[in-house]
This record gives C-alpha cells, structure tokens and sequence, in this order.
C-alpha cells in the first residue's frame, strides 16, 4: 500500500508481461527509499540511478503532480474513447494520447506556436510551464486531439509555398 516505483517501471512491465515463466528460484535485487511528501524525491532518484536506457523529460515529468491531474481528469472524461497517457509502456484497452503529442498541441492551438513543435525536448523542458499551466485541463487537451485527427490526414494536401 502506498508503494509507487520510480525506476525500474520497464522492468516490471517485463516481468508482467513475462510472469508465465517466472519461478520461485528468481531472485530480484531491489532497493526501497521512503520518500515521504517531497514530490521531487522521485524524480531525482529516476534521473541519477538510470543508467539503463536514456531518460527522457518527458520520463521525469510522468509523475508531475500537473501530469497525474490531467490523466486523472481526462481519463474519468474521456477514457472510454482515449486515455491520457503519461509514462513510457503503458498498455491501455483504447487508443492513447501521449503527454508529448498532446503538449505538442497544445503549442500549437493555445500557445500559437506551431513552429516550435518539432523541438520535442521544449515539450517538457523550457515550454512545459507555459503549456500545461494551471488553467489548462482535459477538455483543452481532448479539443486539440480532435481537430488534430481532422487535420492529420489531410497534411499531405498542403503545399509547401
């Protein structure tokens, strides 16, 4: 109760997705850190023992109280079409709407910023605040999705003048 694991969520997922072939012979090193109400405990402990695979900001944010609102919010709304996704494997029973794209909207449609949604790394880096402010919430974000889906296809027709 009341556990949450801030490095090592792929390996879990592994370990789920593969639990047929575990035994009670397997043995599994981990360590445990009581963080108690510093919400950035987490995020420093991910960022300086992950030397694995490559954290991205968009990793470091997933447990962002701003982040966990929004997928709180707009999976209770709209999670029988989409869920929100916040964090790298997560299996989902309908489609997913990652947190990057999603601030990469965001960019566009309310910060009016389309030039800039290429640079994925301002996503969760220097823009972050500006794009997932306070009064920003999943109908925002499901409203930029949905034109997104209307737009999308028809990119190909634009041409370049």
């Amino acid at each position: 109760q009341d556990f949450s694991v801030c490095n090592g969520c792929q390996s879990l997922l592994t370990f789920y997705n593969n639990r047929h072939l575990l035994s009670d012979e397997l043995q599994v090193l981990v360590r445990i850190v009581r963080v108690g109400d510093d919400r950035r405990l987490p995020e420093v402990i991910a960022y300086r023992t992950n030397n694995q695979n490559p954290i991205s900001l968009r990793d470091l944010a997933s447990n962002d109280v701003t982040q966990v609102r929004l997928k709180t919010e707009f999976d209770q709304l709209f999670g029988r079409a989409c869920k929100y996704g916040i964090k790298r494997g997560e299996e989902e029973d309908v489609p997913q709407l990652p947190n990057e794209l999603a601030g990469r909207l965001l960019l566009a449609l309310y910060i009016g910023e389309p030039w800039s949604t290429h640079q994925k790394y301002r996503i969760f880096g220097d823009l972050e605040s500006k794009i997932f402010s306070y009064h920003v919430s999943a109908p925002h974000i499901r409203l930029a999705q949905l034109l997104y889906e209307v737009i999308e296809p028809r990119l190909v027709t634009i041409e370049n003048q």
